[in-house]
């Protein structure tokens, strides 16, 4: 989930000032009046701009980025504003860019340390060394402790600082829309789920919150609309740990505001991920019949549940499963390309896993072992399905 936080790092360029002006207009043209030694309109286009960058206690780097910009095109050049003695433009200057210095430094470390944990092959120890370093320099001059329990999550698994950053978000103390607000913010989502996972914590409630905050501030929606492939992610993550009824009026409340052309069978495809996760394997096909899917993900998920439901399914699995399985083995070739490896190769495994768990249904003597297929989406489904084949 962290790699994709660059997605919203640009977020403060959608910021307007100054009457719908956008800030990098504004610095254009203190820099264009500052060439043409028009020091006096430079000055104050500065000092309005600088007014209009409100909250910047709120600890947002965005606004510090903009505040050290245009206290740096007043200062390299030849304004004489910077040889008034009433004001230091250069303490000014370093001061806004070690407040953006450490609050990156923090966030960027945050973000070594996590993907250091998903990603081993990576060695990314000199640069949180380095990080580290400069976060606790700096940190002797100011402190931002909603950025230290960020800090603590990631590289403590502090179960505590979860649940004070989820405060920190409900008092509605940080801007919004800000990239400190959306990093802060999938930051507790993706933790709240890995805790979970990891059993640190069992409180559904949390996750949930997370994630309703997350599409109510708009920080889970792309043009206020859910892009698609997040809105089936999210429904698998909160189907495994929330009761079907939760999970269906869940749905019900947000597959309208989903990026899709073709809401209902969005919806119906949303519908057959929470009857998987409930053991409803007869609602499946039910829910996916007639069903067209504008998305090739989509497309492959829906017959990926299929089969699962196939299999369950004691009238049809002799005559229809083994059909079933090797068409879906000809999609997934033939489809190779437009799919990632892992999806790819995740739902070919589940493919080899149904047909060698219905085919020890008659040969016992066979071992099948969960470690055979790698990646297998369904993972804790499948374990449950080879435990159960040898009872």
């Amino acid at each position: 989930m962290m790699s994709r936080l660059h997605l919203w790092l640009e977020e403060w360029m959608a910021i307007e000032m100054m009457q719908n002006e956008t800030f990098r207009d504004q610095l254009y043209q203190i820099q264009f009046y500052n060439s043409k030694a028009l020091y006096d309109l430079a000055r104050r286009k500065a000092d309005k701009c600088l007014n209009s960058i409100q909250d910047i206690t709120a600890h947002d780097p965005a606004l510090f980025k903009m505040r050290r910009l245009v206290l740096h095109a007043l200062y390299y050049s030849d304004n004489p504003i910077k040889s008034d003695t009433s004001i230091d433009l250069l303490e000014l200057l370093v001061n806004s860019y070690q407040s953006e210095l450490l609050l990156y430094s923090k966030i960027y470390l945050a973000e070594l340390i996590n993907r250091s944990s998903i990603h081993s092959e990576f060695d990314y120890n000199p640069y949180i060394q380095n990080l580290q370093i400069i976060a606790h320099s700096l940190s002797k001059r100011d402190s931002y402790d909603v950025l230290d329990l960020l800090l603590k999550i990631v590289n403590e698994n502090s179960l505590e600082a979860l649940y004070a950053l989820k405060s920190e978000l409900d008092s509605g103390k940080l801007n919004k829309p800000s990239e400190l607000h959306t990093i802060l913010s999938m930051y507790a989502i993706a933790y709240a789920l890995r805790f979970w996972m990891k059993g640190i914590h069992k409180d559904n409630m949390l996750i949930s919150e997370l994630y309703e905050y997350g599409l109510k501030t708009s920080v889970l929606m792309t043009n206020d609309k859910i892009p698609l492939v997040r809105f089936h992610n999210m429904v698998s993550s909160l189907a495994a740990i929330k009761s079907y009824e939760w999970n269906d009026g869940f749905i019900e409340e947000w597959y309208t505001k989903v990026d899709s052309k073709n809401a209902e069978s969005t919806k119906g495809l949303a519908r057959a991920q929470n009857a998987f996760y409930h053991e409803r394997y007869d609602d499946i096909l039910t829910e996916l019949r007639s069903m067209e899917f504008e998305n090739i993900i989509q497309k492959t998920r829906a017959l990926g549940l299929e089969l699962i439901a196939l299999y369950h399914d004691d009238d049809m699995r002799a005559d229809i499963l083994p059909g079933a399985i090797h068409n879906f083995k000809r999609y997934l070739k033939r489809n190779k390309t437009k799919l990632s490896n892992y999806y790819h190769n995740s739902h070919r495994n589940l493919c080899m896993l149904i047909e060698k768990l219905d085919a020890y249904r008659y040969l016992k003597n066979q071992s099948i072992e969960p470690d055979e297929f790698k990646p297998l989406i369904y993972r804790t489904w499948a374990i449950k399905q080879i435990e159960r084949s040898r009872t």
